[in-house]
């Protein structure tokens, strides 16, 4: 189990940071402050989400198989 929640916290790693490409290479075509506005309060917002969400589980993850290697230990 602490495997599979590891890889799921590498893929949520990597949904993140394909996330904050995609934005980025989005905010480069936009003119409109309007949108670029929404984007800055709202995208933002979700990438850092989308990281921390990541990081807790990949903490999770790691002290999953901590306590698992002292049962077996």
């Amino acid at each position: 189990m602490p495997h599979a929640l590891g890889s799921r916290a590498a893929e949520a790693q990597e949904c993140a940071r394909t996330l904050e490409r995609a934005l980025a290479s989005a905010r480069s075509q936009w003119g409109d402050a309007t949108r670029q506005a929404f984007d800055e309060r709202h995208g933002d917002q979700i990438v850092s989400a989308g990281r921390k969400v990541a990081d807790e589980l990949n903490n999770l993850a790691q002290e999953l198989a901590s306590a698992l290697a002292s049962l077996h230990g």
